[in-house]
């Protein structure tokens, strides 16, 4: 990662995979994603994205 918000971009990108397939409504419906702990998580800053 070139970043701060490199990851945070990366992370945003992979977690809405999933939702932009149309397998779930939100990403943190994804079983096997991270954005359902994201609240446990250190927030990342999604403000540049």
């Amino acid at each position: 990662m070139r970043g701060p918000l490199h990851l945070a971009r990366t992370l945003f990108y992979v977690e809405q995979n999933p939702v932009v397939a149309n397998l779930v409504a939100e990403a943190e419906a994804w079983p096997y994603g991270s954005a359902r702990f994201r609240e446990e998580m250190e927030p990342y800053d999604t403000h540049h994205l």
